[in-house]
């Protein structure tokens, strides 16, 4: 799923692994400083992105919704450093902490930048940048996948994809589960922005189900409602 999001967008899969190093694609990681979801995006991040935060949803935690935000602040940051390894370090320190390293340094080099002999950019972004690089070299290796906690993560993560459907304001994820005669607790799984286990109140909106459901969603749930007149739009991811 993510990395169909990703190709769609026309961006280098190696992107997929700074996930891999910010959560260890745990949609419900949370760190000390507030950051949260897949891609770890901080709250001032958030909104900038036009994620919606309330006591309702927090869509740092919608794995597709937080993927397309997060390929967004990629190009932004993308677009001001106009390199990809220098996009990843301020992925992790921020573009004014690359922007002010390559001044002092005189130099736009990542051999330079990295070097243990200087300390233009600091440890932790340097064990950054060296962990996501590693983490893509093992992830596309086949040799690596069979057996190592990558390959497990990576098995799981393309298991089954996910599709965002429309629902009704204030539809409760037990419902949708009933009618689509699946287990709710795995529909709360691919829905962790939703705090209380439903749809905001106050809007239709998208939560996400397994791709292989999206058929009994169109007979059993999406249905009903064109049977009534009201109509429930579904993308496919």
């Amino acid at each position: 799923m993510m990395k169909n999001i990703i190709y769609e967008h026309d961006i280098s899969p190696i992107f997929l692994y700074i996930a891999m190093v910010e959560s260890e694609f745990n949609t419900k990681a949370c760190s000390r400083t507030g950051a949260g979801g897949l891609w770890q995006i901080a709250l001032n991040t958030a909104k900038d992105l036009k994620l919606t935060i309330n006591n309702e949803i927090d869509e740092r935690y919608d794995p597709i919704r937080s993927t397309n935000a997060a390929i967004k602040y990629l190009y932004r940051i993308n677009n001001n450093l106009n390199s990809w390894y220098l996009t990843t370090m301020a992925y992790n320190c921020g573009n004014g902490c690359v922007n002010r390293a390559i001044k002092r340094a005189g130099s736009r080099n990542l051999n330079v930048l990295m070097s243990a002999n200087n300390s233009y950019i600091k440890k932790e972004t340097k064990k950054y940048i060296q962990k996501v690089l590693l983490m893509a070299m093992i992830g596309e290796n086949y040799l690596f996948k069979r057996n190592d906690r990558v390959g497990e993560i990576m098995h799981t993560l393309h298991r089954d994809g996910i599709t965002p459907v429309r629902v009704r304001q204030g539809e409760e994820l037990s419902t949708v589960a009933l009618l689509l005669n699946m287990n709710q607790s795995y529909l709360n799984k691919i829905n962790p922005h939703l705090k209380n286990g439903h749809a905001p109140y106050n809007r239709a909106y998208k939560i996400n189900i397994p791709t292989s459901k999206v058929r009994d969603f169109n007979q059993q749930y999406a249905g009903i409602y064109r049977r009534r007149n009201e109509y429930l739009s579904i993308n496919t991811y």
